[in-house]
């Protein structure tokens, strides 16, 4: 997720801050839990999942999910 969101996150650390991003550290945690079987990251496409943050929620849209 990290390296998906680092472009995003550098335009806007340059953009509203003038500075760049040297290092990005997740928290909290990216943890999805789920109630029923998971096989892969295509069977989270149109299921309701809580998101630990606001990262891990735009994955999860971009998966196909319903954050």
């Amino acid at each position: 997720m990290v390296d998906a969101a680092r472009p995003m996150v550098s335009d806007i650390f340059r953009d509203r801050f003038n500075s760049h991003v040297l290092a990005i550290a997740p928290y909290p945690p990216q943890v999805v839990f789920c109630n029923g079987d998971m096989n892969s990251l295509a069977d989270l496409e149109g299921l309701k999942v809580r998101a630990s943050g606001r990262m891990t929620a735009k994955f999860l849209e971009a998966l196909g999910a319903v954050s």
